[in-house]
C-alpha cells in the first residue's frame, strides 16, 4: 500500500451542525436531469478534478450522495447516489442554474427519500428532495436570513446574520413551507436543535451558553464549570455546541479552552478528559453520547464512557489529524486532501479522497469519488 493511501491529511470535517441558506428568488420549483440525459461521470476516480469541489453524506455504510460540481464558477451541482459503499457511484439528479455551486452548506439525508441542501455564498438558494435526490424543489426562507439549523426533515431554524442590527430569528415547522418569527434571542450566536423542542444557542464569542425546551419561545442561561486547569488547544471552531447520537451535549468554550459534556440535557455538566498527550479536543470523533474515537499521529483511542478513561486501540497507521465521520462501532468515512508521495511531487490543488473503514479505525480504504467533466 502506497504511503498516499495509508495518511489521511487535512480532514475537512463534515458534520451537522449549523447551516446556511438566504433570500429566496423566483426560479422553477422543480429541478432534475431530463429523462435521457445521460451524467458526465468520469470515473471510477481514486481522488476529484483540481477544479472540483465536492460533499459527502452517508446514511448508513452503504447508502450515500454526493453533491458535486465541476468547479466552483459552475452553475450546475451534480447529485450523485451510492448503494454499495462508495464503490460505485450513479447519477441521481442535478440542480441548475445556480449562480454559484460553492460552497454546499447544507448537504443532509434523513431516511433514504428525504434530503435538504443549501447552497451558495451565506447559502442563498435553498431545496429539498422527496426521492433520494432525483428532483429537488427549491423552499423559501425569510428575508435575510442566512443560516439553518435542523432538527428533522420538518422543523428548521434560520437567522439573520449577525451585525449592526440584533439577529432575529424564524422557525417553520413544516419543511420551510410557512415560517414565524421567534421571540428576541438572549444573544447573537449559533442556534443547534437535538428535537422539535430541544435546542441551544451559543453566544458569537463563546462566552454564553443558552438552552431551550418549547422550541425557542423561552431560553434560559446555562452554568458551566469554570475553566479546566488541563484544558486541551482548541482551533476553528465554528460552531461551539454539538449534539452528540444518543442525546448527549457536548461544550467547547473557546475563552478558556475547555470542553464540556452534559448527558442529562444540560442539569450537569463535567469536563472531558483527552487521552494521554493529547492536546487538541478537534482530534475526537463522536460514535454516539458514550462511544468516541481520537487520533493522534499513529495513534488511535476509543472510549466506552463519554472520555472518562481511554484505551489506546492502535499505533499502526498516521492518521494525521483524521476525524471522521462515525456510523456505526464499525464503519466511518472522511474526505481528505489527497497527496502524492512519489518523487515527482504533490498533486495540485484541493483535491480530495474519500476514505472510510470497516473495522472500527485500524485500516482504512481509498474508494471511488464521483468526477463530473
Amino acid at each position: 500500500m502506497s504511503a498516499r493511501k495509508r495518511r489521511m491529511m487535512a480532514v475537512v470535517g463534515v458534520s451537522a451542525v449549523a447551516v446556511a441558506a438566504a433570500v429566496l428568488m423566483y426560479l422553477a420549483p422543480s429541478f432534475r436531469g431530463a429523462p435521457s440525459a445521460v451524467l458526465p461521470l468520469a470515473g471510477p476516480a481514486a481522488h476529484t478534478s483540481n477544479d472540483e469541489t465536492i460533499r459527502f453524506d452517508f446514511l448508513d455504510p452503504s447508502t450515500g450522495w454526493a453533491a458535486a460540481a465541476a468547479s466552483i464558477s459552475s452553475s450546475r451541482l451534480w447529485i450523485y447516489a451510492t448503494t454499495d459503499g462508495a464503490r460505485s457511484w450513479h447519477e441521481a439528479g442535478f440542480i441548475d442554474g445556480l449562480g454559484t455551486t460553492y460552497p454546499v452548506d447544507v448537504f443532509k439525508f434523513f431516511d433514504h427519500s428525504r434530503g435538504v441542501i443549501a447552497v451558495g455564498p451565506e447559502g442563498v438558494n435553498a431545496f429539498r428532495t422527496n426521492d433520494g435526490g432525483h428532483t429537488w424543489t427549491r423552499f423559501e426562507v425569510p428575508v435575510n436570513t442566512s443560516a439553518l439549523t435542523f432538527a428533522d426533515v420538518d422543523h428548521a431554524w434560520a437567522t439573520t446574520p449577525y451585525g449592526p442590527v440584533f439577529m432575529r430569528a424564524y422557525a417553520t415547522a413544516d419543511g420551510g413551507a410557512t415560517w414565524r418569527p421567534m421571540p428576541k434571542l438572549p444573544v447573537e450566536g449559533s442556534l443547534i436543535f437535538s428535537s422539535p423542542l430541544d435546542g441551544w444557542l451559543s453566544d458569537v464569542d463563546a462566552l454564553g451558553l443558552y438552552v431551550t425546551h418549547d422550541g425557542g419561545s423561552r431560553w434560559e442561561s446555562v452554568d458551566l464549570p469554570p475553566p479546566s486547569t488541563a484544558a486541551g488547544s482548541i482551533s476553528n471552531i465554528d460552531q461551539p455546541v454539538e449534539i452528540l447520537p444518543g442525546g448527549a451535549v457536548v461544550v467547547i468554550d473557546n475563552s478558556v479552552q475547555t470542553e464540556f459534556i452534559s448527558l442529562d440535557s444540560g442539569a450537569t455538566w463535567r469536563y472531558v478528559t483527552l487521552p494521554p498527550d493529547v492536546t487538541d479536543y478537534s482530534s475526537i470523533a463522536h460514535e454516539d453520547s458514550l462511544h468516541w474515537w481520537a487520533f493522534d499521529g499513529t495513534r488511535l483511542f476509543k472510549t466506552a464512557d463519554a472520555g472518562a478513561t481511554w484505551a489506546l486501540i492502535s499505533s499502526q497507521i498516521a492518521y494525521d489529524n483524521l476525524r471522521p465521520t462515525i456510523l456505526d462501532a464499525q464503519h466511518a468515512w472522511a474526505r481528505v486532501q489527497a497527496s502524492d508521495d512519489t518523487s515527482t511531487g504533490q498533486l495540485r490543488g484541493a483535491v480530495w479522497e474519500l476514505d472510510t473503514t470497516s473495522d472500527g479505525g485500524l485500516h482504512w480504504t481509498t474508494m471511488t469519488v464521483p468526477v463530473p467533466v
